[in-house]
């Protein structure tokens, strides 16, 4: 019966320090966007071997990280474009991914992160005057 529980401890600091590690790797590590951000025109590495080469390489590489970071298909591309191409009528009529799609979804993005910030503290802020009460 103690082994069965000293191994079970075991198995929890085990799963704890995995989980520890394997955040570690996730924050230190680039995600697609940092990548791609060291390599352009502005980054800190636009001086080396990979960085972009010209500005349609650039962009292009772009289209493919917010594609891979989004989860993006060509028939949500499609439908960002025309709902950007009634808004911006001047603009020419492409199925392309612009940057100004990029932007909408980065904000968007942030918007739902401070909502759920938001709505996190609220609930922080409820629970302690609950408890405060007993």
């Amino acid at each position: 019966m103690a082994r069965r529980v000293v191994m079970l401890g075991l198995g929890v600091w085990i799963g704890l320090i995995t989980l520890m590690i394997e955040g570690l790797i996730w924050y230190i590590t680039d995600n697609d966007l940092e990548k791609w951000l060291k390599y352009s025109a502005l980054g800190t590495k636009n001086k080396s071997q990979n960085a972009f080469k010209n500005v349609t390489e650039q962009k292009a590489e772009f289209k493919k990280t917010l594609k891979n970071m989004f989860c993006l298909d060509e028939s949500i591309l499609s439908q960002v474009n025309n709902q950007n191409n009634t808004q911006q009528a001047e603009q020419t009529t492409d199925n392309s991914f612009s940057e100004y799609d990029a932007l909408l979804l980065i904000i968007d993005d942030y918007n739902r992160q401070k909502q759920s910030l938001i709505t996190l503290l609220a609930d922080a802020v409820a629970q302690k005057a609950l408890a405060e009460q007993f």
